[in-house]
């Protein structure tokens, strides 16, 4: 039985967003991001192999996501993108204080451990 290292790699979808996972050596590893990727975010999974069947575990240990782009607050947005009705209203309805704008455009929710990567 070992713990295995992962890391999800997230595109935007028509409904939801696409997801891409790959098996990593270390969370310390430095983190090569795919082309059209907005962010990522690390889990650890036990697997051990049985009578020759490798059984994996649930995720678990999730990090908080990496975000490429642009973290901006409520009163950002109302400012900087007034035509963004539904944006604004769904951070007021689900009291999202702040979301980050990726750099392929689209708005993700910001949660207490998620971390942002700058984009100049």
């Amino acid at each position: 039985m070992s713990l295995k290292h992962y890391v999800t790699f997230y595109y935007p979808g028509s409904f939801v967003n696409e997801e891409e996972t790959k098996l990593i050596s270390s969370r310390r590893d430095e983190v090569e991001i795919p082309r059209g990727s907005f962010g990522y975010r690390f889990f650890d999974r036990t697997e051990t192999e049985l009578n020759g069947e490798m059984l994996k575990g649930k995720p678990k240990n999730h990090s908080g996501m990496y975000y490429l782009g642009r973290k901006m607050s409520l009163a950002e947005v109302k400012k900087e993108l007034p035509k963004e009705r539904i944006l604004i209203s769904n951070m007021e309805g689900n009291n999202y204080k702040y979301v980050v704008k990726t750099i392929r455009g689209n708005f993700q929710p910001f949660e207490k451990r998620d971390k942002v990567i700058s984009v100049a």
